[in-house]
């Protein structure tokens, strides 16, 4: 089974129960997907080290521009990813 986790905050900090809630479920998710499970977060998260964790693929997405986020009620893309 092939996973793709979308994270809109990094689940490797260490402050915060969301960001602990969160590494759980994705080491949930790591673990039900037997390495094969992408992940796709935003990309000032370049500082993880769990190597325990079976990800297959980091897939960095960089925040929209300006411009585009003013334009987005005309477009309708509303979403960074």
């Amino acid at each position: 089974m092939n996973i793709l986790y979308i994270c809109y905050h990094n689940p490797f900090g260490t402050k915060g129960g969301g960001v602990m809630a969160s590494h759980a479920y994705l080491r949930a998710c790591c673990d039900i997907a037997q390495g094969k499970l992408d992940l796709m977060c935003a990309s000032y998260i370049k500082d993880f080290n769990d190597n325990s964790m079976n990800i297959s693929k980091v897939i960095y997405v960089q925040e929209r521009p300006f411009f585009k986020k003013l334009m987005s009620p005309i477009t309708g893309y509303m979403s960074r990813y």
